[in-house]
């Protein structure tokens, strides 16, 4: 299965914006799960608004970004890290096909995106965890909390 990123970006990511050290493959891969699953939330919610609109095709005011994720956007590119466009493309290309389209802008926008729904993740699991290395529970517990926000 296409990943949204690699794991020197996910290792990076935790480390430069929450100072933790997330290095072992199983919890990489869990913190990979959880950002994809919420990137694909983002698309579904963005589907059902552009349909409501009566659009065919998936416009950025269509992703329901907060205000606490544009936060993590913005942090995410303070850190000067990317996401390559077509790790993502790839990705979405993986899931259900959406009913819409999605607009060159969307396309453009979803690393950053992905990016900041990671440095949220990290941030979220850094309130859980008093170690530099999160158990499995610390990042389920910021899971859950990202799914009752996002």
């Amino acid at each position: 299965m296409a990943r949204v990123m690699g794991v020197a970006k996910v290792e990076a990511l935790f480390r430069r914006s929450a100072g933790l050290d997330i290095d072992e493959k199983n919890k990489i891969a869990m913190c990979l799960d959880i950002v994809e699953s919420k990137l694909h939330d983002l698309l579904l919610v963005g589907e059902e608004k552009a349909l409501s609109n009566g659009r065919e095709e998936m416009l950025v005011h269509d992703l329901p970004i907060t205000k606490g994720l544009r936060k993590t956007i913005r942090e995410f590119e303070a850190l000067n890290e990317e996401v390559p466009v077509e790790d993502v493309a790839r990705f979405v290309a993986s899931l259900p096909p959406l009913k819409v389209a999605y607009s060159e802008e969307v396309r453009e926008e979803l690393p950053k995106v992905a990016g900041g729904l990671m440095v949220a993740l990290a941030k979220m699991t850094k309130l859980f965890s008093a170690e530099r290395r999160p158990s499995v529970d610390e990042i389920e517990k910021a899971r859950q909390a990202l799914d009752l926000t996002l």
